[in-house]
């Protein structure tokens, strides 16, 4: 027996009450899962990425994951008004960081020291950088099918982060990361 055409409306406003039920259960779920960790501990913080950036491309979107295990969500949705930096060095001169033992067979940093040289057609983004810019991306190449990445480990009391908002906002211009990883020293790694 077809359904009638009430009955398929009364469907349908039903099935839009039930996602904007779904909706907001996910809504509040993120709420307590993007909280803010207390300074001190490692902070690994899921980010809904198209919501905060939607107009920035797809490498882009994967280097917000960086920065939420860095600050809290709060922190990080406030990063698409920050003004640009003329260089990644205005920020990486505020950090202090050690590589944290990579793989023997794969490059210390994405930003490379002027005098490392390495297959680019092996690594993905990869530039040259001044000293004081490695550690601020770490390094990953796919290898036999395997990514491989390169920890480096920051100090979370010595980061001007007004300098790494900036350096990072340089980075989402330039589209130019994919996988990094940071993690406090207080963490219990430095």
């Amino acid at each position: 027996m077809p359904f009638s055409a009430l009955q398929i409306e009364a469907g349908v406003i039903s099935l839009r009450g039930l996602e904007r039920r779904i909706m907001r259960a996910i809504l509040y779920l993120e709420s307590i899962l993007l909280r803010p960790v207390p300074t001190g501990k490692a902070m690994t913080v899921n980010i809904p990425h198209t919501d905060v950036f939607p107009e920035l491309g797809d490498d882009s979107l994967k280097a917000l994951g960086v920065i939420a295990e860095l600050v809290a969500v709060d922190w990080v949705v406030s990063l698409g008004d920050l003004m640009r930096a003329d260089s990644l060095t205005q920020a990486a001169q505020a950090m202090t960081c050690s590589n944290a033992g990579a793989f023997v067979d794969v490059p210390s940093f994405s930003l490379t020291p002027s005098d490392f040289t390495l297959d680019v057609d092996q690594y993905e983004d990869v530039y040259l950088a001044t000293e004081l810019q490695c550690g601020i991306i770490s390094a990953h190449a796919t290898i036999g099918g395997h990514v491989y990445t390169c920890t480096f480990f920051v100090d979370a009391q010595n980061i001007d982060w007004n300098k790494l908002q900036v350096a990072f906002q340089k980075v989402f211009d330039e589209n130019s990361i994919y996988r990094s990883v940071f993690i406090p020293s207080a963490a219990g790694h430095a």
